[in-house]
């Protein structure tokens, strides 16, 4: 996910073993596909997902096992691709088992080591080839909506009014699995964020969080437009540590 260009899809050779499936975009399956929220009308995409069958389809199979022959049946499922506004390597960092100082406009995820993962609320454990990350990314505008403006104005409205000195730092974050379209998923012992200081800040300053809860990069409130925004009352999270100077601070 670079820039604009927010997923790919990309078919490789198969083994007897392998299951292979198909992307539809909605026109027909795809080997390779990307989009433009301003082109799409919003900030993900689904696609239908199958398993492919070749030439001759999936009706009809039938699979043996020591002699004994079952039919298989198959459906589709549904895969979201969220947007990212920096590229994927900026955007989405690896989860830790320790902490670790997160740069400047920077964030990481900590976790223990035995955490596990389900994929989204399918409860579906995540098997062991996952790559579990922090999305941690800027809010969309280069679409040339300027939804930055809205979420600053829900701020000052949260906080009695506008204040000359307040400075604002908006990110998205979401806990989601790098190795599937940056999927989210849930932990089960909870993470830590680690944030690092905004530019000019340190542990003497004074910190407001607030999470917009409600707002994802799918279904009915995506934030693509502003109204959805609107709709969403901001909540103030009270569980904020901070620590010296030039060590990051956690977000439990």
């Amino acid at each position: 996910m670079t820039g604009n260009t927010y997923y790919r899809f990309e078919k490789t050779g198969s083994t007897a073993t392998d299951v292979r499936v198909q992307y539809d975009n909605g026109t027909g399956p795809v080997m390779e596909d990307y989009f433009e929220p301003k082109l799409v009308g919003d900030v993900y995409k689904n696609y239908i997902v199958s398993i492919y069958g070749g030439e001759n389809g999936t009706d009809g199979i039938i699979a043996g096992v020591d002699e004994k022959h079952y039919q298989i049946l198959t459906g589709e499922g549904v895969l979201t691709v969220r947007a990212v506004e920096n590229d994927q390597a900026t955007a989405v960092k690896p989860e830790q088992d320790s902490p670790t100082t997160a740069a400047e406009g920077s964030a990481v995820a900590v976790a223990p080591a035995d955490t596990v993962y389900t994929l989204n609320d399918t409860g579906v454990v995540l098997p062991s080839g996952h790559s579990v990350s922090l999305l941690f990314d800027e809010i969309i505008t280069s679409d040339g909506i300027d939804r930055m403006t809205p979420l600053e104005e829900k701020v000052d409205e949260f906080l009695n009014g506008a204040d000359e000195i307040r400075r604002y730092e908006i990110k998205y974050l979401d806990l989601v699995d790098a190795n599937n379209g940056n999927a989210w998923v849930k932990s089960s012992k909870g993470v830590d964020i680690y944030w690092g200081y905004p530019e000019g800040t340190d542990s003497s300053t004074q910190f407001t969080l607030l999470h917009f809860s409600g707002l994802h990069r799918d279904g009915a409130q995506s934030g693509f437009d502003v109204d959805d925004i609107d709709a969403v009352t901001p909540e103030k999270v009270d569980i904020i540590v901070k620590i010296e100077a030039g060590s990051p601070w956690g977000v439990a």
